[in-house]
């Protein structure tokens, strides 16, 4: 269960692990660390160095990578990256989850030339792209608002044979929306519904979003009959 209180959760997790194994162990450990990683728990990202010493727990990539969706949940880039480097001092070889939560956390952080960057490097380092990577591209220009990018990416992504799944379109959408181009949301919504694909409510609230920046409320009603329409329940970004 998840807790509004770090510690509390903390001891949770602990006791839970501590129930499955007798003495603590790599796995268990893997364990604890996916488990307040899903709670964004602040302790999840504690150095493995530390937990080493305390524990004389040797590291994995399974470990690693935890630690990773932990930061990328948090949107900690910097503990991210920091991790990604300590993996390449220890000889671990970072694989595409590991890559990709790393690419989340900046994506959230809107560090759109550092994303770019580690995604250059992951292909020099010959690690497989996938559309999560790509994604992850598409965040990162969305929170800046820069539609024109979020396309561009969007189209890499189709050269690369990769097919668009609901957070691709969503997210361009998303820049759109930040764009205050509800014109342009309105036209990748039709493009998602063009490749057999059904939007669901966050596609339709951000297009709707799109909207009331522009003060386009015709649009915006049309969004909320469609959204009605395909037996999706408004909720209070839909009435926004």
């Amino acid at each position: 269960r998840s807790s509004s209180n770090g510690s509390d959760a903390s001891s949770d997790l602990d006791m839970l692990c501590l129930i499955s194994c007798n003495r603590r162990c790599l796995s268990s450990e893997n364990l604890r660390i996916c488990l307040l990683a899903q709670c964004r728990v602040a302790t999840a990202v504690r150095p493995w160095s530390e937990i080493g010493k305390e524990e004389g727990i040797a590291t994995d990539l399974t470990s690693y990578n935890a630690l990773l969706f932990g930061c990328a949940r948090a949107s900690n880039a910097t503990a991210a990256e920091g991790l990604l480097k300590d993996m390449g001092r220890r000889r671990l070889s970072a694989n595409t989850l590991s890559y990709n939560a790393v690419l989340t956390g900046l994506a959230r952080c809107g560090s759109a030339s550092a994303a770019e960057h580690l995604f250059e490097t992951m292909q020099e380092q010959s690690v497989p792209v996938d559309v999560v990577s790509f994604n992850a591209l598409l965040l990162a220009h969305a929170h800046r608002g820069d539609a024109i990018m979020a396309e561009t990416w969007f189209q890499r992504l189709l050269d690369r044979s990769l097919g668009p799944d609901n957070a691709s379109f969503n997210t361009v959408i998303k820049a759109c929306a930040k764009a205050g181009n509800s014109v342009l949301a309105e036209t990748w919504l039709a493009r998602m519904v063009s490749q057999k694909l059904t939007p669901d409510l966050i596609s339709y609230n951000t297009a709707i979003s799109a909207c009331m920046l522009t003060g386009d409320h015709e649009r915006a009603q049309t969004f909320y009959v469609a959204l009605q329409k395909h037996r999706l329940v408004p909720d209070v970004v839909s009435y926004a």
